[in-house]
């Protein structure tokens, strides 16, 4: 997954996107003055099969293909979280995804394999936290909201 800001984004989502790629293995790319098609473009170029764009307060999904890409059906509504700063230091990979709500982040975030990573997503009851070796990396607490998709 390729992560990157809105367009306009505020010192706080910089900073937020940063430990938000890194608590999941990913990598941060700057926005700048990109066009979502450029970061959907460099995203192929690197692989990936997510681009995922941060706000303050939401986390959207596109879903990329070779051949196209759209928005997915849902986004992450943020309502509040916290990071641990060390965590920009030394990024970590996410190994398994538990709870209830678990199953359908891995979904949303495109991991569709145990990864084998040191970290563990662990979501429920609107609450997600990113635990290695028994520290809480990042604590969110989210909702999950259906989009309209526009054809």
């Amino acid at each position: 997954m390729l992560v990157s800001t809105d367009r306009h984004p505020s010192r706080e989502s910089r900073a937020f996107a940063r430990a938000f790629a890194s608590s999941i293995g990913s990598f941060y790319r700057a926005r700048g003055k990109k066009t979502v098609d450029a970061l959907v473009s460099e995203a192929r170029k690197k692989g990936e099969n997510i681009l995922s764009i941060v706000s303050s307060s939401e986390i959207s999904f596109i879903s990329i293909s070779v051949s196209s890409w759209g928005w997915k059906q849902k986004t992450l509504r943020v309502i509040k979280y916290s990071f641990e700063p060390d965590l920009l230091k030394k990024p970590c990979e996410i190994g398994a995804f538990e709870g209830k709500e678990g199953k359908e982040l891995e979904s949303l975030f495109g991991f569709d394999a145990f990864y084998g990573g040191d970290a563990v997503l662990f979501a429920e009851g609107g609450k997600m936290r990113i635990i290695r070796k028994e520290k809480n990396l990042l604590e969110m607490e989210y909702g999950i909201q259906e989009c309209r998709v526009e054809k």
